[in-house]
């Protein structure tokens, strides 16, 4: 957790296309102050010197970032930002050096999923969830399911383009559980905003 910084504040500036259904910004976050105030006319490119970038290629011996794609982001932004991932899988620098995402965890207790593991935020919030709802149990009979039954989770993967949803790609062996494809290789679609909920009318 971060505490203090020297200095405490420091310019910088984001692109965004859109905002997820709670109304954050998803974006591309640049340092600095921008000089040019006008729209960009086309695509970001992979060397866009931006935070995402450079916090996905650099080795970085405390920190590191998982990828979490979605379908609005340019393409070729993307797949930088994939490339990067890769290499920094391979180094094992930060994160990656104690990611159980692909190798797999074995899940004993609920505790784990907030207090050992590191894996991808994705997976952790819907394990969280899931453990949540089921009074802290930790059998997995019912995680797939559980994930099935989620609506936001709509994604494809690359390059095969297959259309299809986040339970699909969940390996459940007994207690064990593993992502059975590389987090850049998902790109997930962006939810739609829910519907306001109707008031209920009193009966006269």
């Amino acid at each position: 957790m971060i505490t203090a910084a020297q200095p405490e504040t420091r310019p910088g500036y984001i692109l965004t296309r859109f905002a997820d259904v709670y109304g954050r910004a998803v974006s591309v976050v640049y340092a600095g102050k921008r000089v040019d105030a006008s729209p960009p006319t086309g695509p970001l490119t992979s060397t866009s010197p931006s935070w995402n970038a450079q916090s996905t290629s650099r080795c970085w011996p405390t920190a590191g970032v998982y990828p979490t794609f979605y379908s609005k982001l340019y393409y070729d932004f993307r797949e930088a930002l994939a490339e990067a991932t890769v290499d920094a899988r391979k180094r094992r620098p930060g994160i990656w050096a104690e990611d159980s995402t692909l190798s797999g965890f074995a899940l004993t207790k609920g505790s784990q999923v907030t207090d050992d593991l590191v894996i991808l935020p994705k997976l952790f919030r819907r394990l969280a969830e899931y453990l949540t709802d089921s009074n802290g149990a930790v059998s997995l009979s019912g995680f797939k399911p559980f994930l099935a039954a989620h609506g936001d989770d709509s994604l494809y993967t690359v390059p095969t383009g297959q259309h299809t949803t986040i339970d699909t790609l969940i390996d459940i062996a007994r207690r064990t559980i593993k992502l059975t494809i590389p987090p850049e290789q998902i790109v997930f679609i962006e939810a739609r905003p829910r519907p306001a909920a109707k008031p209920e009318l009193d009966s006269p």
